[in-house]
């Protein structure tokens, strides 16, 4: 059995070994949660965009058949290597679904990515009792885990951050590590070819116009307008915008999006879930109307396109603008068609 204490999950993540099989990731943080899932699944299999290696499940879903997930993680793969099976649930996962999967250590693995679970959550208490199963807490950063994500962040860029800035930047971040990621990179972003940064590049980047030509892009491509978003792509390159950190971008933008509709679903107003995803005042008309076209099931086909998009990028041959474009325009039409039928 094994239940980690939340400071010591990033390590277990960066390294989990083999020893377990079944991977409970859950907590009220749904950007921690999401990230840790993506990174263990990039350890756990080969190619976690390999549709002969990862099956993706949703308990949520209405209909959902339980006894799907006994029959993947017991399926042997195309070339007899272990698949990895990831199952979402929200914060009122059943024990019912793991009947019997927690018995014997089944040949696939099993990565769960779960809302926040209480001590007593019966699929919480099954899997840290299991020999094979292991779970993961994420908990909101607080001020003193802040440094080190920052230093982490741009240590991966060749950057490094004044004690000052530092002080500075803490202070202007919140506690949800999707947010924290994506306001570290894009003063990264805005610093790219400095070795240090500076005070004054936190400054600056509020007026910084690539930082809003992104917040442009994201917002053309899920309000449904595919002309506006190419155009603002088009833009972007031309600005030495940098082609992953665009896709990653939206890719947290429907995450967010996603994880907004699944608290609205759950009786939050959206006044409370703009002030806890730090929604700049003046986007929140364009989220609002955002919220209200996108559902649970279309975010999460256009989670997997911005997924298919990563791997284009990585793996193709075709250029960059070529992938960017193909994935945000499809994204774009389909949300103006959903837009189209409810006007």
């Amino acid at each position: 059995m094994a239940m980690l204490k939340s400071g010591d999950v990033d390590r277990f993540v960066n390294q989990p070994g083999d020893k377990y099989s079944i991977f409970l990731v859950y907590g009220p943080d749904a950007g921690l949660v999401s990230e840790r899932c993506h990174k263990l699944a990039r350890f756990l299999v080969k190619d976690a965009t390999d549709p002969f290696s990862v099956t993706r499940l949703d308990a949520d879903e209405a209909g959902f058949d339980a006894g799907r997930i006994a029959e993947e993680l017991n399926t042997i793969g195309l070339f007899g290597s272990a698949k990895l099976v990831r199952l979402r649930m929200g914060s009122k996962a059943q024990i019912a679904a793991f009947n019997g999967l927690l018995e014997r250590r089944a040949p696939n693995l099993l990565l769960i990515e779960a809302g926040d679970l209480s001590n007593k959550s019966a699929v919480r208490v099954a899997v840290e009792r299991a020999d094979f199963g292991v779970a993961l807490p994420c908990y909101g950063d607080e001020q003193r885990d802040l440094p080190a994500l920052i230093d982490g962040i741009l240590r991966e860029r060749g950057q490094k951050i004044s004690a000052d800035a530092k002080t500075e930047l803490i202070g202007l971040l919140g506690s949800d590590r999707l947010l924290t990621r994506q306001e570290i990179e894009k003063l990264s972003l805005y610093a790219a070819g400095k070795a240090q940064i500076e005070s004054s590049d936190i400054d600056a980047i509020i007026a910084d116009s690539s930082a809003l030509l992104v917040d442009q892009i994201i917002d053309h491509v899920f309000s449904g307008n595919p002309a506006e978003a190419d155009h603002a792509l088009e833009r972007a390159l031309q600005e030495n915008q940098a082609p992953d950190y665009l896709l990653s971008s939206a890719l947290r933008h429907a995450v967010l999006l996603r994880n907004a509709r699944f608290q609205q679903e759950a009786g939050r107003s959206v006044a409370d879930i703009e002030r806890d995803s730090r929604i700049f005042y003046k986007r929140q008309a364009v989220f609002r109307q955002q919220l209200a076209r996108w559902t649970i099931d279309a975010l999460e086909n256009a989670i997997g396109l911005l997924g298919d998009g990563q791997h284009l990028l990585r793996n193709s041959k075709i250029n960059n603008r070529t992938a960017l474009s193909r994935t945000f325009l499809t994204i774009a039409v389909a949300a103006r068609r959903t837009r189209d039928r409810q006007n």
